[in-house]
């Protein structure tokens, strides 16, 4: 109802019931009071017009601000289009898009299959919400990379689906420049030294150190592979000097038979000694703890390699030996095989 008129001698036509003048005190409103067809609330006294008083779905229009005194109960405010836009039920719950069963503080439903609340800064914006229906998500509206959990509790970083098979957990999008999944960093370690691991664009998994511009460090699995594989391109390298006196050193390194201290199993494993490598190798030997040193098995290969040379150079040599003393030999026989036959 709106009322756009009234005579000078006062209210005294009846709107559809909705407000008469028996719902207001005598001369509370009069003609001189309107401004415009609108009631300016200063003119209407204290619970002179109750909310049983009124007929339903009144429309308010203001510039200002709507306030109360009392309490919002079961309060819908229309979209002015076909639904009801906000809804604060009896129990202070709003919700938006929904008219019942508001299930929380805030509530927002959307018929969509993707409902977002937006959050909007100078410099960027992201938004939380329902993503495809039944995923949560986190979107940054500039370089639209998601967050998002889906149904089942996986995990996809920098992807909205989840790959097929029996698959469940973390699942992250290989970053387009061919690197690593995943960066992992001690805030209190040194500057710019970070490792990074996962899948890289060749569809290996790489374990890689990371000195904030370049992988220069670490190992990879290679696809089809079924052990570690380090980088070792000759390109990569300088090589400083051979190893020499191998085999020496190799003699002075214990290869036993024993049990890790700490090992509740008691299991029987097969073991070079750290401190012995260190003496010979110390290249192999990682010390950053002196009190408990740990050894690079792999890094041992290229002594093993260097002794097996020198070794096999020796071998050549007695070999060599051999041959001359076995002609000599071979000779000496056939003179005294001649000598005999002619006594």
């Amino acid at each position: 109802m709106a009322i756009s008129k009234v005579p000078s001698s006062g209210i005294t036509a009846d709107f559809d019931n909705s407000l008469t003048t028996a719902d207001l005190a005598p001369n509370s409103v009069d003609s001189s009071e309107l401004v415009d067809g609108s009631i300016d609330t200063s003119h209407i006294a204290d619970d002179q017009v109750t909310g049983a008083k009124l007929a339903n779905d009144i429309a308010i229009s203001t510039t200002g601000a709507i306030t109360t005194t009392g309490a919002f109960t079961s309060v819908g405010i229309d979209d002015n289009a076909d639904a009801t836009a906000i809804t604060i039920d009896s129990s202070e719950n709003v919700g938006i898009g929904i008219t019942t069963s508001i299930t929380d503080r805030l509530h927002v439903k959307s018929t969509a299959a993707d409902c977002r609340v937006s959050l909007e800064s100078s410099t960027g914006k992201w938004a939380i919400g329902a993503e495809d229906g039944d995923k949560f998500g986190i979107l940054n509206y500039g370089t639209s990379t998601p967050f998002m959990i889906d149904a089942s509790g996986n995990v996809l970083l920098g992807t909205t689906g989840i790959s097929t098979g029996t698959f469940k957990g973390l699942q992250c999008a290989v970053d387009s420049g061919g690197f690593p999944n995943y960066l992992s960093r001690n805030p209190s370690g040194a500057s710019g030294r970070q490792w990074g691991f996962g899948m890289n664009s060749a569809n290996e998994f790489v374990v890689y150190g990371y000195n904030g511009t370049n992988f220069n460090s670490g190992a990879y699995i290679a696809w089809s592979g079924t052990s570690w594989t380090a980088s070792s391109d000759e390109r990569k390298k300088d090589i400083i000097e051979p190893i020499t006196d191998a085999t020496t050193k190799v003699n002075t390194l214990r290869a036993v038979i024993g049990k890790y201290k700490t090992d509740e199993e008691d299991k029987r494993r097969s073991f070079l000694i750290a401190q012995d490598v260190q003496a010979v190798l110390p290249e192999a030997v990682e010390d950053s703890n002196p009190d408990d040193l740990g050894l690079q098995y792999t890094e041992v290969i290229p002594l093993l390699v260097a002794s097996i040379k020198e070794l096999s150079a020796k071998n050549d040599s007695l070999e060599t030996e051999n041959k001359a003393m076995k002609t000599r030999l071979d000779a000496l026989e056939a003179r005294l095989t001649a000598v005999e036959a002619n006594d």
